[in-house]
């Protein structure tokens, strides 16, 4: 009776899990790409990780902005033509810098 229903029970699992072992086995890989691409995104970084790679953005992007407006006011000054400064004003569409939100969603700010 006992020892019936427990071998019985020991089979129904062993079906089961046999069954499910690959669906279980692609779940796992799943949230490992999530929780990897969580990583990528900077959800688990700190927030002095947070701060330092924002100030980092920010140099950079003064920097690059620096080297424009200098290359474009050495051309104008040297052409003596303030048309030629304007010609460096022309925005490339297609090559959008993205915005920098405003808020990060971290996991150290969940409560």
């Amino acid at each position: 009776g006992v020892v019936g229903a427990l071998l019985g029970y020991n089979l129904f699992v062993m079906y089961v899990t046999n069954r499910t072992e690959a669906w279980m086995f692609l779940e796992k890989l799943r949230l490992y790409a999530v929780g990897d691409e969580l990583v990528h995104k900077g959800f688990f970084m700190s927030d002095a990780e947070d701060a330092d790679t924002r100030h980092e953005a920010l140099d950079h992007t003064k920097e690059r902005l620096s080297a424009l407006w200098e290359t474009a006011l050495a051309d104008a000054t040297q052409a003596r033509s303030f048309d030629r400064l304007c010609e460096h004003l022309v925005v490339d569409e297609s090559h959008l810098p993205s915005l920098p939100q405003p808020i990060s969603w971290r996991f150290s700010m969940m409560p």
